[in-house]
């Protein structure tokens, strides 16, 4: 406890009248809290009900109201609203104000406000000016109570350091956004604090005939309290942050520094974000030990702007009822190849140019977009106005794998590498080649399409492509060796194997011999589509 001599801060009510606006004013610019002298000697034991550095609150215990009719018996923390407010002990609501209640009122009273009767009864905690000035503004002005999903609510059990809501300006905060904070006696017999040089204590402590716990009876001053708290590091420890929360800026002189599109990037001219602004988490975290110690997150803020920003100066709030609009965009590869996003981001601001190029991989080439989009182009720009998932179609072609197999010198040779010409003399066509996914250089005979005898079956076996391409496969049985018949899918029982690590894949097909079991021979034959 420290022990000084009374000064301005000690005297009477009314003697505040006149100079409580110049008071104050002198200390809203300034972090953290401003000590006073005092000679009250009750300390207890809370949690300072704001993190550390955001908000700024003077010894108010005696500023007069209704025109000295009564004190204030609270001290108010100034923040900017939307900062987090906690829970300064274990305990249980006791009452709640939403702007239903027939009191609530935008500019007078508490506003949206709740309090809590600690363990044994011994007091309650109240916390005034939650949320906007504006009914119907619940969501923004209560936290969530995370064990049932809903707001804080009468009969909720709270420990301290949770998250109770958030400083706003509802009720009478004339003076600027704040949290008013109580500590109201529930037990007869406590002394009341020591008055110090104040000839007139009463009025400023309660009425210890009133009835207990009411608006009337003793309350004690939280100053030295919160002073004590700050002393020993006793603030709120919010959990780590992720992606999905939101938050606001705090304690920076001019803006936050807004990075990209990396995280360790020069900071982005222009998107410096201000105190107060509010922005949501959308990727993340990332670390640069040569700029800052804390993580980095990438986070889209009220004003579409999107970059990477310190969360040295960043504290969660709840997400603002009106917000940037933002959308995803997924892309699908059907075939082989990829697809590059320029800018690349997990999620766009509505109106954002977005360039998609598909690149294929060897022997694909790009067919198409479709899905939300369609186009043939391989890159393909537009604006983002809406969720959108694309897919972007490539195919093997003739043509990709006649590049990717041979030479240029090779391809500008006259009857090599054509598909009906046999490039190394290895009596297959290059068109088979292809089709059955073999080594132009060097074909395994062992991968040439056969017929299998395993007791009284007969199957046909050949390799095809994998993935869509630009050939077809007709499958043709004979009696004669001279007529030829397409065998129908009622006349075939088709096994697909795998082939690792290879285009192809085999096919086995069952044939069933006719009536007369004339079927004795089957061929295969590929044409280009």
């Amino acid at each position: 406890m420290k022990d000084a001599q009374p000064t301005a801060w000690n005297l009477r009510p009314c003697h505040w009248l006149a100079s409580t606006a110049l008071i104050l004013s002198a200390f809203l610019a300034v972090s953290g809290h401003a000590h006073a002298a005092t000679s009250r000697n009750h300390i207890w034991d809370i949690t300072y009900p704001l993190e550390k550095n955001t908000g700024t609150y003077v010894n108010g215990w005696h500023l007069c109201r209704d025109s000295c009719a009564r004190a204030h018996r609270a001290v108010d923390i100034y923040a900017t609203p939307g900062t987090p407010v906690y829970a300064s002990q274990d305990g249980i609501i006791r009452w709640r104000r939403t702007s239903a209640a027939s009191d609530w009122s935008p500019t007078s009273g508490s506003g949206y406000a709740l309090y809590i009767d600690a363990p044994g009864k011994i007091f309650r905690h109240f916390y005034g000016h939650f949320g906007p000035d504006k009914p119907g503004s619940e969501n923004e002005a209560f936290a969530v109570n995370p064990a049932t999903g809903e707001l804080w609510k009468v009969g909720d059990s709270v420990k301290r350091g949770q998250l109770l809501g958030f400083v706003g300006t509802s009720g009478a905060t004339g003076s600027g956004p704040h949290l008013h904070f109580e500590l109201r006696s529930l037990t007869a017999g406590i002394p009341t604090d020591d008055p110090g040089d104040d000839a007139e204590p009463g009025p400023n402590y309660g009425d210890p005939d009133a009835p207990i716990g009411s608006f009337a009876y003793l309350r004690y001053d939280p100053f030295p309290s919160f002073q004590a708290a700050e002393d020993r590091g006793d603030y709120p420890k919010p959990p780590p942050l992720q992606v999905g929360d939101h938050v606001m800026v705090f304690d920076v002189n001019t803006a936050l520094n807004v990075r990209g599109p990396e995280a360790c990037d020069s900071p982005i001219s222009g998107a410096g974000q201000p105190n107060g602004r509010v922005g949501r988490i959308v990727g993340g975290p990332a670390q640069c030990p040569q700029i800052t110690s804390h993580n980095l997150w990438q986070i889209l803020w009220s004003d579409c702007t999107l970059g990477w920003s310190s969360e040295g100066n960043l504290h969660g709030t709840v997400a603002p009822a009106e917000f940037c609009q933002e959308f995803g965009v997924s892309v699908a590869i059907s075939g082989e190849g990829t697809v590059a996003f320029i800018p690349e981001q997990p999620i766009y601001p509505k109106g954002s140019t977005l360039r998609l190029e598909a690149v294929a991989a060897d022997e694909f080439e790009f067919l198409q977009w479709s899905g939300s989009l369609s186009s043939t182009d391989n890159s393909l720009i537009f604006t983002v106005e809406e969720d959108l998932a694309l897919i972007a179609q490539f195919r093997r072609t003739y043509s990709a794998w006649e590049t990717s197999q041979f030479t240029l010198e090779e391809r500008e040779t006259a009857g090599l590498t054509g598909p009906e010409n046999d490039a190394f003399g290895k009596g297959i066509a290059n068109l088979a080649v292809y089709a059955f996914g073999l080594n132009v250089r060097n074909p395994d005979r062992s991968d040439f399409p056969r017929v299998e005898r395993e007791g009284d079956d007969i199957a046909f076996v050949f390799r095809r492509l994998k993935d869509e391409a630009d050939v077809t496969y007709v499958v043709e049985v004979s009696s004669d060796l001279t007529l030829w018949s397409t065998l129908g899918p009622e006349q075939k029982q088709w096994e697909i194997i795998d082939v690792p690590e290879s285009s192809a894949e085999i096919v086995r097909i069952t044939l069933e011999p006719d009536s007369a079991g004339a079927t004795h021979f089957a061929r295969i034959r590929v044409k280009r589509s």
